[in-house]
């Protein structure tokens, strides 16, 4: 795919000069529009010179040879855009026409490759300015945007997470899941009354529903019987700030802490999502029995060195 991007032409011109067309595909539309972000950082080390473009591609320190050599100039000496390094070397030097040299003077010292046998090799200019190979997690760490990460990432994110739990826990620590109390941004009649549709008695917000709320409180009352952790208050907030410290050490209890804590975060609100919108409700129990058994589930897919602390989880959790 890189090679075909580096290598088409379309009508004298190549990949960074394609026009996006309205009909495009949306995929495709996607891909042009970061070619500003990822233009600069493409090398090509030249070797037989048969896939770099003389003019788009980088293969000297001066950049793309056509931000200084315009296309009209390179039509009017009989060169053509679309000409790779192998056909503009002849006899190992570049073959400069005197009124491009007279004009841009740093042509001059541009040094004509040693083409060999080889293809060429496409390199990646990381954040650092360091060479690599291309590879895509490298080109994802240079083009995001990047903040400072915050303390509760390792709560969220781990390899053993449920992804759809930790979507939830993800939305759930942004404050940004859409809670009732949300509505009255939306112009919702000031005398509707939005109320929890858990326990129907106050109106829902985040720190109601996690976990303040008699409903959820019951259904966190069960799931801290396994925990075999301090729990010091019923706040989501304050849990988190327990549990942060701990959460990066990859130790069976603390996966267990974290898989029941994104559990009951997602299932309490699973069943507020199916009070409200499919009029169907569930006991404590039932919704106790459910995160259990899908932690318990996810436990038993884990590969656990056998360590005392390892084999009392298995114990506990009944995994043979």
């Amino acid at each position: 795919m890189v090679r075909w991007i580096h290598t088409h032409k379309l009508a004298g011109r190549n990949f960074w000069n394609i026009d996006t067309q309205p009909n495009s595909s949306w995929s495709w539309r996607k891909i042009l529009d970061v070619r500003e972000l990822v233009k600069g950082r493409f090398i090509h080390i030249v070797n037989n010179g048969e896939f770099t473009s003389m003019w788009y591609d980088i293969w000297c320190d001066f950049g793309p040879l056509a931000d200084l050599v315009s296309t009209r100039m390179i039509y009017h000496e009989g060169s053509d855009p679309s000409f790779s390094i192998k056909d503009m070397v002849l006899a190992n030097y570049l073959n400069w026409p005197s009124s491009w040299l007279s004009r841009f003077p740093q042509l001059a010292m541009i040094s004509a490759p040693v083409l060999s046998l080889a293809p060429d090799v496409i390199k990646w200019r990381d954040i650092d300015g360091n060479l690599q190979d291309f590879l895509v997690h490298l080109v994802w760490e240079t083009i995001r945007s990047k903040s400072t990460q915050v303390p509760w990432a390792s709560d969220v994110w781990f390899s053993n997470n449920i992804p759809k739990h930790h979507f939830v826990m993800w939305l759930l620590m942004g404050e940004k899941l859409k809670t009732q109390d949300k509505l009255k941004h939306w112009k919702v009649s000031e005398n509707q009354v939005l109320l929890c549709s858990l326990c129907e008695q106050v109106s829902e917000s985040h720190d109601h529903l996690f976990f303040n709320c008699p409903f959820s409180l019951q259904v966190w009352n069960h799931v801290k019987n396994h925990m075999e952790f301090p729990i010091f208050s019923n706040s989501w907030k304050d849990f988190t700030l327990l549990v942060s410290p701990f959460a990066k050490r990859r130790i069976a209890r603390n996966i267990m802490v974290k898989l029941l804590y994104a559990a009951t975060v997602y299932s309490v609100w699973q069943e507020r999502n199916n009070r409200l919108f499919k009029k169907k409700k569930r006991s404590v129990d039932q919704v106790y029995k459910d995160i259990y058994a899908t932690v318990r589930l996810k436990l038993m897919t884990i590969n656990w060195k056998k360590t005392p602390q390892t084999l009392r989880l298995k114990s506990d959790w009944k995994i043979s």
